[in-house]
């Protein structure tokens, strides 16, 4: 059934963070948003994010589970993970909208690379 097909996904932390916001930012407030897209780079699932961690530094952790649910045809799809910066500069809400979150780094993952298991697999994407 499609309901068999389904990714949980650990977002566990981040290391060595750059400070995008340099010298006026006050520190990183990170946080990682995940898609899943097919052969073709449209998404298929998600864009889901963990929380923002405030003024984290360079290694925040975030330690929250996901869960991707429904996929059609996983051994073809990539899981793109990228790490952004809340960009909280301008500190009106109004105008954040117009702000874009800095991007501190992504990686993808093929997800056909992944062992079809009940079990979790750690993997370190650079």
């Amino acid at each position: 059934s499609a309901m068999a097909n389904f990714l949980k996904v650990l977002v566990k932390s981040a290391r060595n963070l750059k400070d995008a916001d340099g010298a006026l930012g006050g520190g990183t407030d990170a946080y990682v948003r995940m898609r899943i897209l097919d052969a073709d780079g449209n998404t298929v699932a998600g864009p889901k994010e963990t929380t923002v961690k405030n003024e984290c530094g360079a290694n925040p952790e975030f330690d929250e589970e996901f869960l991707f649910e429904d996929l059609e045809a996983p051994g073809s799809y990539t899981l793109k993970v990228t790490v952004l910066d809340k960009d909280s500069l301008l500190g009106i809400g109004a105008l954040d909208v117009l702000a874009a979150d800095d991007k501190l780094g992504s990686a993808t993952l093929d997800l056909g690379t992944l062992s079809n298991t009940e079990d979790m697999v750690d993997k370190e994407l650079i």
